[in-house]
């Protein structure tokens, strides 16, 4: 099974790890959106997932990944009506 990570898109703020779904309280703030789905793997000739080095900054189980994102501030982006 292939799997897939994020990277930022060209609107993406740069600290893309700490985005949700939720636009925050004014609605305006960036969210998921703006990040782009990378295959993390490729398909080798046996069939199984081969690793794509240049996009192991985008999987969380790689040595590489960029991971420099602040926390999520939760009091910014929880949903009201998740409360």
């Amino acid at each position: 099974m292939r799997r897939f990570g994020w990277r930022p898109g060209p609107d993406t703020p740069a600290d893309w790890q700490a985005l949700s779904l939720y636009a925050g309280k004014k609605g305006d703030g960036p969210t998921v959106k703006s990040l782009v789905p990378v295959w993390l793997d490729s398909v080798g000739p046996d069939g199984r997932p081969v690793p794509i080095p240049e996009h192991r900054v985008y999987d969380p189980l790689s040595d590489e990944y960029s991971s420099s994102g602040e926390p999520l501030d939760l009091d910014l982006h929880l949903s009201p009506t998740a409360l």
